[in-house]
């Protein structure tokens, strides 16, 4: 109820469904019991009995309730969606880097015992088991540079030489004089050879 600019009362006229409301029999319960005084217990209406107040802790606000930006929600998923895609490749990517570095540490380790084995080897006692016993080249036949090649190439000479004087010694015992006893032509002796000399 309010005054009008004319200073008479304007009373809300009352509709039908204000009418029907006041005449039903539990919204009239429920206003009397709100309407009551003195020492009887209040009766606070609850509009919204399933909401809870604004003042509670489980109150949340449409605004906040319902997501009005589907386009801003399009992207939030798909920029979780690539998130996960970018989450994906980094971590397979640095298991692949991890492996590939073990990898790479294995083949260096190898490499190094390798190397040990070979030095083993070369220094110990398998290659002085594997050395030629004679001191030439089996494979071109050469003579060591060493003493014993020179010993042994003065050996081979004086072989050769022996073998030679023996050759010039036989010939001579089977001539007797020197000539040809079937045409009588005096025949050709061998010269007798330079005896080797060590070092030569």
């Amino acid at each position: 109820m309010a005054s009008s600019p004319s200073g008479f009362r304007v009373v809300q006229a009352e509709t039908r469904y204000d009418r029907a409301r006041r005449a039903d029999k539990e919204s009239l319960e429920k206003g009397r019991l709100a309407e009551r005084k003195e020492k009887f217990q209040r009766y606070d209406p609850i509009v919204r009995p399933t909401e809870p107040p604004e003042d509670s802790l489980g109150f949340c606000p449409d605004a906040e309730r319902f997501h009005t930006d589907v386009a801003g929600e399009e992207k939030h998923v798909r920029d979780q969606r690539i998130a996960r895609q970018n989450q994906v490749l980094e971590t397979k990517r640095e298991r692949h880097f991890q492996r590939e570095e073990r990898r790479w540490e294995n083949m260096e380790h190898m490499d190094v015992q390798e190397q040990e084995r070979v030095d083993n080897l070369q220094h110990g006692m398998k290659p002085l088991r594997n050395k030629n016993s004679v001191a030439y080249d089996p494979l071109t036949l050469e003579y060591h540079e060493s003493d014993a090649g020179k010993s042994l190439k003065h050996h081979d000479d004086m072989l050769k030489y022996r073998a030679k004087v023996r050759t010039v010694e036989l010939v001579k015992a089977g001539t007797g004089d020197g000539y040809n006893p079937i045409t009588g032509e005096p025949l050709r002796m061998p010269n007798m050879p330079q005896r080797p000399q060590l070092g030569q």
